[in-house]
């Protein structure tokens, strides 16, 4: 917004120079000057906050992340068309200078500006000679631009260049004691501290409790563990990648033995999204929903490019149940509660007696002694008092059994689930072509197994929802600017001719995130919506000056080639405060500003391309339009 909130008052001030050249004086030049342009100017502060204000809409939490954008540029933008259009000519009436005052030291200026100005007269006047024949080469020079760039460009749901940490989580089986799990964590803190000390600020493990770096729900467990990594800040000369030093420590803890899981996850910017990968497994018997958790597991490994490959089936501690025969139970004049009771009782103890110890009451309490009550293979061998008075053997009467239990039941619709979860490489891969060999792969899955089916989540899921959201907005930003346009120009066919330039913004779009060595991503598709509104500005201004040109009585060429000539320099000052503004931030790469990035590159190049264009372009799209118009008005005539 830095770059775009100075456009319009540059509109307003350049016109008003115009007529300070022309020999109006300061006042003069400030009322004609800034009345020649106040429905250009509100309209293109409009379009652009048209183009954001879609935004808004966007579902899911992505939506929800991404709405202080619109919010900021909206409020900042309708702020600066008040005081360009009410503060700032009373400011140019006070302190603009005349054309005799403003042509001192000026003389190399104005010639130097005059021979650009001739030179671009001379190329739009054989541009609009050669109308249909320039249109159609830049349109098959920019398809085949975008066909080329596109074959070579990875879209991803948010691109990060660096990271400012990365945690390991650590995970043994369940029911694993405390001290082993700290054990373990201690082994892969300490790998953590053998990674270049220049790179790392911290270290900091947690035993018994896990915290999800993207929602910072925390899980607790004794067989649960997690070791942060803090690194150095991101302004150091010599600080080594974030990314790379997280594949270093993948690799270090890769050969860890005793843990059930371990996987390496960034922290990085953005809304919670989930894995790269989410694969949800729906069905209703657990162990085929493992069985078939274990194949996607098994070709998700196979790729190259997939990491931390696991699935969030909560296996339990093992379990013995005794199945009682109640026949035989009934012999010994015993019942199902009765066992239950005996069972429990040398298990967890029972209260036998009281006593008492000065003023204090100690319960006494009868158990087993720990190895007979913690093994399974004595409890079989326990025996039961009967009311009879004789001990009945655990095993005459029950059978015992011995299984995994489940800590817990994941749903989804009602439905049990198990989801695999991975990471990517975007070096190597995207989770877009992991889903499409996924899906390619597991064709049929549904007639494989009937009653099971698998469906995609995490970031997969957010990229579909986010870029479906981003294309309905998009369609509502070209129809309200498109209304708004219909509105200035009262007609239908000059909004088409503004617009015409929007795809060749596309154009940079696409070449410039390849000449920058960056992926397509959210960011980028936001920036070609903002883009939009932005781009209509000088396609804007340039027609409605053709238009006003022909008000005044001017002819066809003519018309076309003084508003041309009249509206370089703004369009240019424009394009390149807007350029500007953000060309910082398109080159940065880390932290918040780099996550933001992407967003910079698609306005500057789409920016920058559509410019250029537009000067040439417009006009051109302009006079066939005028074409079809007169061969229309002749064959209504005949």
């Amino acid at each position: 917004v830095l770059g775009l909130v100075v456009d319009d008052a540059i509109i307003v001030t350049e016109n008003v120079y115009r007529h300070l050249s022309l020999g109006y004086s300061p006042v003069q030049a400030a009322i004609r000057g800034t009345n020649e342009v106040v429905l250009p100017v509100i309209a293109t502060v409009t379009t652009t906050v048209a183009a954001f204000i879609p935004m808004l809409m966007m579902s899911g939490i992505l939506g929800k992340f991404m709405r202080v954008i619109p919010i900021v540029v909206s409020i900042v933008l309708v702020v600066s068309l008040f005081e360009a259009l009410l503060i700032l000519p009373s400011h140019l009436a006070d302190f603009a200078r005349t054309k005799k005052q403003a042509s001192k030291g000026s003389h190399f200026q104005d010639r130097w500006f005059s021979r650009f100005r001739s030179l671009y007269k001379k190329w739009l006047i054989f541009v609009l000679r050669h109308r249909y024949v320039f249109v159609l080469s830049v349109f098959l020079v920019a398809a085949s631009l975008v066909g080329g760039a596109y074959t070579y460009q990875k879209f991803v749901l948010f691109a990060t260049k660096d990271i400012p940490g990365f945690m390991v989580m650590m995970e043994t089986e369940a029911g694993t004691k405390l001290e082993e799990t700290a054990r373990r964590v201690a082994e892969a803190e300490a790998l953590a501290k053998t990674l270049p000390p220049k790179d790392v600020n911290a270290v900091m493990a947690l035993i018994g409790r896990q915290m999800d770096p993207e929602t910072g729900r925390i899980q607790t467990g004794s067989h649960l563990g997690q070791v942060y990594v803090e690194l150095a800040d991101f302004d150091l000369p010599d600080r080594s990648n974030g990314y790379d030093l997280l594949r270093q420590m993948r690799k270090k803890v890769h050969g860890l033995m005793g843990l059930k899981s371990i996987k390496v996850e960034p922290i990085e910017g953005g809304p919670p999204v989930g894995a790269a990968i989410e694969v949800k497994i729906r069905g209703e018997d657990l162990r085929t929903l493992r069985d078939r958790s274990d194949e996607i597991q098994d070709f998700l490994s196979s790729l190259d490019g997939v990491t931390d490959i696991q699935d969030d089936y909560s296996r339990g501690k093992r379990e013995m149940q005794f199945r009682v025969d109640a026949a035989k139970a009934a012999l010994y004049g015993l019942d199902t509660q009765m066992v239950a009771q005996a069972v429990r009782a040398s298990i967890h103890g029972e209260e036998a007696t009281k006593i008492r110890w000065g003023n204090e009451t100690i319960d006494l309490v009868v158990t087993f002694a720990e190895p007979y009550r913690s093994d399974f293979r004595y409890l079989d061998q326990m025996k039961i008092k009967s009311p009879l008075g004789n001990m009945v053997p655990l095993k005459n009467i029950a059978t015992p059994i011995v299984y995994e239990g489940v800590n817990q039941i994941n749903r989804k619709d009602h439905r049990r689930t198990i989801t695999v979860s991975a990471e990517v490489n975007t070096d190597i891969t995207t989770s877009g072509k992991v889903t499409e060999r996924v899906t390619s792969h597991f064709k049929g899955f549904g007639q494989k197994y009937p009653g099971y089916a698998f469906e995609f989540g995490g970031e997969t899921e957010e990229q579909r929802k986010s870029v479906a959201s981003l294309l309905r907005a998009y369609m509502i930003t070209a129809l309200i600017i498109y209304m708004i346009l219909g509105g200035l120009f009262k007609s239908f066919l000059q909004p088409f001719v503004v617009m015409f330039a929007v795809p060749f913004g596309i154009t940079g779009v696409v070449i410039g995130h390849l000449v920058m060595n960056q992926p397509l991503s959210l960011l980028s598709l936001i920036g070609v919506v903002a883009l939009s509104g932005i781009v209509v500005n000088d396609s804007l201004l340039l027609v409605d000056f053709i238009n006003k040109a022909r008000g005044k009585g001017m002819r066809r060429w003519r018309s076309i080639i003084y508003s041309g000539n009249v509206r370089m320099r703004p369009i240019l000052l424009t394009t390149l405060t807007t350029t500007l503004g953000l060309l910082t931030l398109s080159f940065q790469t880390t932290g918040q500003a780099g996550y933001l990035a992407p967003m910079a590159i698609a306005i500057v190049w789409g920016l920058f391309f559509a410019t250029g264009l537009t000067l040439f372009l417009v006009p051109a799209f302009f006079a066939i339009g005028d074409d079809l118009v007169y061969a229309l008005k002749k064959r209504i005539k005949r």
